[in-house]
C-alpha cells in the first residue's frame, strides 16, 4: 500500500508516504526476529527501483522489503529514517466529525 501511495497512477505527484503496522509471524516476508515488532514503511526520497518499500522496526533495525525477490533482507546499515510513531491515533481520527460520499 504504501508504494501504491508513493507512486499514483495517473497523478503527477511524488508523495512521501510512511505507513505503520505491527508485525506478525504469519505476515509474508516477516522472520521470526521481526515479528510482533511495531514497524514504519516507507519509499526513500532516492527511489529508482520502485519494487520495494524500506522498514524501520520500533528498536531502529532497517529492512528492504522487495517485490520482485519477495523477501526481507537486514540493511547493514543504520536504516534511513530512525522508527517514529504515527502523528496521529486510530482513536483520534474516530472522534472526527466525517462524511460518507456513498
Amino acid at each position: 500500500m504504501v508504494n501504491y501511495l508513493a507512486y499514483p497512477e495517473d497523478i503527477n505527484s511524488n508523495p512521501e508516504v510512511t505507513g505503520w503496522a505491527t508485525t506478525n509471524h504469519s505476515d509474508e516476508w516477516i522472520k521470526p526476529d521481526t515479528a510482533n515488532k511495531k514497524v514504519m514503511l516507507f519509499v526513500p526520497q532516492t527511489d529508482t527501483e520502485y519494487d520495494f518499500v524500506l522498514m524501520t522496526t520500533e528498536d531502529n533495525t532497517g529492512y528492504k522489503l522487495s517485490f520482485a525477490a519477495r523477501s526481507q533482507k537486514q540493511l547493514s546499515t543504520l536504516p534511513e529514517r530512525n522508527y517514529t510513531g504515527p502523528k496521529v491515533s486510530v482513536n483520534e481520527l474516530l472522534l472526527m466529525e466525517s462524511e460518507d460520499f456513498c
